[in-house]
Parts: structure tokens; C-alpha cells; sequence
């Protein structure tokens, strides 16, 4: 996805992504009115008849999204961004809305009636005010507004309008379209997920919206290194080499050795299974001395765990160690840069003991490599960069007591 901060993707990220739309998994709408959600609901969507009804009934009708007179804020987005929390796309306003220190987002979601898996969109118009696409707990083709999302956050969701979907890539949901809707604001039942529109509430109108994310592979004169869609040319290099600059030739790393200094605990949320650390490293490889590592796990170890790190994605895997090289702090201490980005290669971290409810644990890192990577806005995969540098810690030590 376009996004929404860095602070909220690297420090709590893919598969408990705090900037999540509201709705997690391939089916299940799970949204509430501030876009938090449970992890991989697939089930509970609200789209029974008789929780979430959409016919228009009347102006009892409490699911019914209804008319409104306030007059609409016009606004337009340039591009969407694949989401990993749900089938659907992501990414931010042209312009500010709401707050201007607050964080607003455009989502569009795609569902199916029967909660079973899309794995490739159908190219088509939708009308987003006709049967299921009028509530929140029904529709299959959902279109949202989250205003400043990490604040008094508002939800918007679509009145009116038409969705369409004018271009695909096969065997993926990846596609090309425009939409041009009338979101109102709303609330959504945490237990059905309907939504009911907020009386004297605010409204906007998508004047311009198109995305493109259909990503073309291009391994142009490459044998090796990316080929811009999170897949590798040719055979790739194996574990003990890397793609130089150009993809034309396995070359050895050359790598920096460091030290993990004195780790302190950032993040301790049980509730989501997400537990981060940080600490600095020896030597400074950029220009300044604030060179990090991020410990972070996402599924609680058991003591004596031992895990091997090789072959995994920063998209997918439940421990990640990333090192920030230049990182960007504002005057609050908030991360608002990532700097450079290395993530791990090859090496093993294993745990002597891990407490999930206080987040305590002793963890000890070995012959770890970490080469230096782009994450994917949206999709969060990591992809190496040819012909980049690379870090090493043959031992350390993670140990918040």
C-alpha cells in the first residue's frame, strides 16, 4: 500500500498491520468505525440478511446508507497500492483531509458472497449503491475513507457511484481502473459490520480516482537480481553470492562486521502477537551514529525455540531482524525515515526465554547476515538490491530482563 507511516509499517507491520483498512483475510469484513481489526477473519463478515440488510427499506432503515445534504468535499487519489491485510487496495488522498497532522486513507476492498478466497478480479463496472454494495456488511465491492486514522478517526463509506475495473493480470488481483464515488460518513457495528450513516455527517466525492498496479517483470540483459515484481532473472545467485549492480554477474559479499549494542524493548502488544526491540550496532555504516537493529516478532517463541532465518521475506516471516542505517527521528522521538534497510539472509536466533505478557526475553543471534533490501509499499516484500552492501554479527544477544 501507499504507506500510511513509516512507523506504523516497520514497527507493526504484515499480517498485524495497525494501518490496516478494516478488513482482514481474502473475505471476512471486519471493520470498525477507527479501521482496527482482528488478524485473518475470514468468517465473520455481517453478511447475513437479517444482520446487515441493504434493501433500502425506508427511513428506519438503520442499514440503509440514505441521503444525505451536506454538501460533498471533492477529492481525487493518483494510485493504489496492493494491501496485505485484504483483497483490496490502499493508499492516500491527493490532498489532505480532516487534521492536517493526521494520517487519512482511501481503501477499496473486494469480496465474495460465499467468504471464499478471490484470487483474480473480474474486469467490469460496479454500482456501489445497488444491493450488497449498499452496507459495509454486504458488499463485495467496498470503497472507504479512514480521516486522520491516528487520531479522532472518522470512517466514510460509498453512497453512490460506479467502480471499474478495466484491465487485470491473470492468476493475480493485481489491475488497473477508476472509480468515481460519494463516501458519507458512518459508523460500523462491531458485531455485523453495517454500516449507518452519521446524521449531519460529513461526505466526499471521488472526482478522480485510477489506479495501476499491475507490475510488468522486466530482466532486460539480467541473469540474476530482480525483476521489479518480486521475482528473481535467470537462476539467481546461491546462498554465498549476490547479484551485482547491473544483473549480469554472481559476485562475492563483502560485507561489514558489527556488534548489536545494549537492546531496549520498543512495542509490547500481546493481543496481537507483536513484540519489538531495538538496539544500536558498532560500527556506524552511514552518516550518522544512530544505526539500529529491529528485533520483531510476531508469533511468541517458546523458551529454547531455535529459528533458522534463511530463505525468508520481511512479507511473511514471524522473526525479522531489520537494520535501519540512517534512521530519521522527529523531536518526540518518532521514527519518520527508515534511512537504508538491510534484512536478514542467512543466520539463527534462538531463545533462552520469552515472556509474552511482559514481552522479557533472552534471545541470542548467530552468524547472521543481513543484506540490504527494498520493502514493497503494500505488499511488504522485501526484494535485495543488486549490487548492495551488506552487514554481519557472527554473535549477539537480545536480553530484556
Amino acid at each position: 500500500m501507499v504507506l500510511v507511516a513509516v512507523t506504523v509499517i516497520f514497527l507493526v507491520s504484515c499480517g498485524n498491520d495497525t494501518g490496516d483498512s478494516g478488513n482482514t483475510g481474502d473475505t471476512g469484513n471486519t471493520g470498525d468505525d477507527t479501521g482496527d481489526t482482528g488478524t485473518d477473519d475470514t468468517g465473520d463478515t455481517g453478511t447475513d440478511d437479517d444482520t446487515a440488510d441493504t434493501g433500502n427499506t425506508g427511513d428506519d432503515d438503520t442499514a440503509d446508507t440514505g441521503d444525505t445534504a451536506v454538501e460533498c468535499i471533492g477529492i481525487s487519489f493518483e494510485n493504489l497500492a496492493l494491501s496485505t491485510q485484504y483483497t483490496g487496495y490502499e493508499g492516500a488522498p491527493a490532498d489532505q483531509i480532516g487534521d492536517p497532522s493526521g494520517q487519512d486513507f482511501i481503501s477499496i476492498q473486494f469480496y465474495k458472497e460465499d467468504y471464499s478466497e478471490i484470487t483474480e478480479l473480474v474486469p467490469g463496472t460496479y454500482n456501489l449503491a445497488e444491493g450488497l454494495n449498499a452496507n459495509y456488511g454486504t458488499c463485495l465491492e467496498c470503497v472507504l475513507i479512514y480521516e486522520d486514522f491516528d487520531g479522532e478517526a472518522k470512517t466514510y463509506f460509498q453512497q453512490s457511484g460506479t467502480l471499474t475495473i478495466s484491465e487485470i493480470k491473470a492468476g493475480t488481483i493485481e489491475s488497473k481502473g477508476t472509480i468515481s464515488a460519494k463516501l458519507i460518513e458512518v459508523t460500523i457495528n462491531s458485531e455485523d459490520y453495517s454500516s449507518t450513516p452519521v446524521e449531519g455527517g460529513g461526505c466526499y466525492e471521488i472526482e478522480a480516482g485510477a489506479w495501476d498496479n499491475i507490475c510488468v517483470p522486466d530482466c532486460t540483459g539480467k541473469i540474476c537480481g530482480t525483476d521489479g515484481c518480486g521475482g528473481t532473472c535467470g537462476d539467481g545467485c546461491d546462498a554465498e553470492k549476490t547479484c551485482n549492480a547491473e544483473g549480469t554477474e554472481c559476485v562475492d559479499y563483502s560485507c561489514t562486521a558489527i556488534t548489536i549494542g545494549t537492546a531496549e524493548s520498543v512495542d509490547v502488544m500481546e493481543s496481537e502477537n507483536y513484540w519489538s526491540y531495538s538496539a544500536g550496532y558498532e560500527p556506524s555504516t552511514g552518516e550518522e551514529s544512530a544505526d539500529e537493529i529491529l528485533v520483531q516478532i510476531f508469533a511468541a517463541p517458546s523458551a529454547e525455540d531455535s529459528f533458522d532465518l534463511a530463505g525468508t521475506n520481511y512479507s511473511d516471516s514471524d522473526q525479522r531482524i531489520l537494520a535501519l542505517e540512517d534512521p530519521v527521528y522527529d523531536t518526540g522521538g518518532n521514527l519518520t525515515g527508515l534511512g537504508k534497510m538491510y534484512f536478514q539472509q542467512k543466520g539463527t536466533i534462538s531463545f533462552e526465554s520469552f515472556d509474552p505478557a511482559t514481552g522479557k526475553t533472552k534471545a541470542n543471534i548467530s552468524n547472521l547476515r543481513l543484506i540490504e533490501v527494498t520493502i514493497e509499499q503494500g505488499t511488504y516484500i522485501s526484494t535485495p538490491v543488486d549490487g548492495g552492501t551488506c552487514l554481519e554479527i557472527a554473535a549477539g544477544t537480545i536480553d530484556i530482563q
